[in-house]
């Protein structure tokens, strides 16, 4: 069971951040970083967090996002360049020099028939469409109208039998989406390539919980949410505020380093 964060339980921690001279900053972005919206045109940062993701970044620490989101459409939302962002649960990876890798995607095809046929069962309003795969969300509406939605989706996935397509639950929908692609991805690639720096995740989305589970007894996992569920992450906090707080309590700590 995850712990409320405190500056003891960060101890260890920032003695690994000492000893390495710097860490790997991971985020989730919605939910976690910004507010969850209806529209989720409407998802920008909470106040502070863009200056003090540069910050971390110029004092040394890797910091990434790691999304649901297409890779760019992260980036907009932000409002920032620099930042490294792995889009679609790592199916996509936008490095801070603005170059963008794709990883391997299921078949296009195979994600046409599905949205088709979502779309002639009613679901066109609540589908949406990305580069690697299809969410169908219902976060604001009853738990009548979620679960009509849930069904009729899981129905038309389940007839379809779509081969390189899997279900994925998350926080207010589901999604369609090769089994390849998870935010552990991500996570697993930064440990290859930083096999020195301790990481520190932040994530409040079932969808996170691959992420978490992919870190080990030298990393950070912190739980992002207002209300507890189980979780793999070692940590809970619940507030943006907290968020802001912990971050520049770290910005703080690798400005200290220099």
């Amino acid at each position: 069971m995850a712990v409320a964060i405190s500056a003891s339980s960060l101890q260890v921690f920032l003695e690994q951040v000492r000893s390495c001279t710097s860490f790997v900053l991971l985020a989730d972005y919605d939910g976690t970083l910004a507010p969850l919206q209806m529209n989720r045109d409407l998802a920008t940062p909470y106040g502070g967090i863009p200056p003090l993701l540069l910050e971390l970044a110029a004092g040394g620490a890797r910091v990434g996002i790691v999304s649901g989101r297409p890779a760019q459409e992260v980036q907009k939302l932000l409002g920032i360049d620099g930042i490294e962002i792995w889009g679609s649960h790592g199916a996509e990876r936008l490095l801070p020099t603005g170059e963008h890798i794709r990883m391997a995607t299921p078949d296009a095809a195979h994600l046409r028939r599905l949205a088709e046929t979502l779309t002639r069962e009613g679901l066109a309003t609540v589908m949406e469409v990305k580069p690697f795969g299809i969410a169908v969300h219902w976060r604001g509406l009853s738990s009548s109208e979620a679960g009509t939605i849930r069904s009729v989706a899981v129905q038309s996935y389940q007839a379809l039998r779509v081969p390189d397509l899997e279900l994925f639950a998350f926080d207010g929908g589901v999604e369609f989406r090769s089994c390849t692609n998870t935010k552990a991805r991500a996570v697993l690639d930064v440990k290859r390539e930083e096999r020195s720096r301790p990481i520190m995740y932040l994530g409040d989305d079932l969808t996170d919980e691959d992420a978490f589970r992919a870190l080990d007894a030298t990393d950070v996992s912190i739980l992002v949410r207002k209300e507890y569920r189980p979780t793999a992450a070692r940590f809970w906090i619940q507030s943006p505020e907290q968020v802001i707080a912990l971050l520049q309590w770290m910005a703080d700590v690798v400005g200290g380093e220099k």
